[in-house]
């Protein structure tokens, strides 16, 4: 699934740059926040775990990659309930991989622009 830009050409009206900026944007908040999850997780801190995946869903949905969403809102939901406890390492390992290829498409969109 490729990323969709409709959402920043809309709030942009077109301005390539300002898309640009929201990209990198995306590109330096998002791993930072899922290296934060890592983080936490060796301090078992569920909470935050939870509340920091919240907080990622709505970059990744302004992207347009709801596929990645549901793996975020997966790990959400289990640190918040604190249900499954044994699968959520690899639950940040799955949001992390997407985030990192996300990252380089983001890479290849802004050169092209």
């Amino acid at each position: 699934m490729a990323i969709d830009l409709s959402y920043f050409e809309n709030i942009s009206g077109g301005d390539k740059a300002f898309v640009k900026q929201m990209l990198e944007m995306f590109k330096d908040s998002t791993l930072t926040e899922v290296e934060k999850i890592e983080e936490l997780l060796t301090k078992k801190d569920w909470t935050m775990i939870g509340l920091i995946a919240h907080k990622i869903k709505a970059p990744i949905q302004m992207i347009g990659r709801e596929d990645i969403v549901e793996d975020v809102l997966k790990l959400e939901k289990s640190a918040k309930s604190q249900m499954n406890l044994d699968e959520i390492g690899s639950m940040i390992k799955i949001v992390k991989d997407h985030v990192i290829r996300v990252n380089d498409e983001i890479d290849i969109l802004v050169k092209s622009m």
